[in-house]
């Protein structure tokens, strides 16, 4: 099916199994990185990947809700808009995660590293996609019975 003939409350739904599966697979990955983690190893470049991560984090936490607000603010918005506006931010927030739980597997003492997914984890739920920008286009899709 092609993105812009899309019916939106497709998009919706489908735009939501995008973001629960971004943060599953992020929760799934630092569950397991925590459980086969050896001891804290005195390897170099940790150091250089938990300090690469927490800036990764630092500027993609406001980039991201950033990048959404610019992809959104159009209305009416179209179905690909709509995705590409929730799709990207999430994407950006998962690339800080996922470099700490690799720094988690290399041996990073655990406090400083879980801190990097948990705000960027934390920054994606609150990114829950809603029908919103399709709202102001003249449609609610939350009414009971005016579909």
């Amino acid at each position: 099916m092609q993105t812009e003939k899309m019916p939106e409350e497709i998009a919706v739904v489908l735009t939501r199994v995008i973001w629960g599966a971004m943060i599953l697979g992020q929760v799934a990955f630092l569950v397991t990185a925590w459980a086969i983690r050896g001891a804290a190893a005195p390897v170099a470049i940790l150091g250089v990947l938990v300090t690469v991560g927490m800036a990764l984090v630092t500027a993609a936490v406001p980039g991201a809700f950033l990048l959404r607000h610019v992809l959104l603010r159009a209305r009416p918005v179209s179905v690909g808009r709509y995705r590409m506006g929730h799709v990207l931010p999430l994407a950006a927030l998962e690339a800080p995660s996922l470099l700490a739980v690799v720094a988690l597997l290399i041996g990073a003492n655990a406090l400083p590293v879980l801190l990097i997914p948990a705000v960027a984890i934390a920054a994606q739920v609150a990114m829950f996609p809603t029908a919103a920008p399709f709202s102001a286009a003249g449609k609610d899709y939350f009414r009971v019975g005016e579909r």
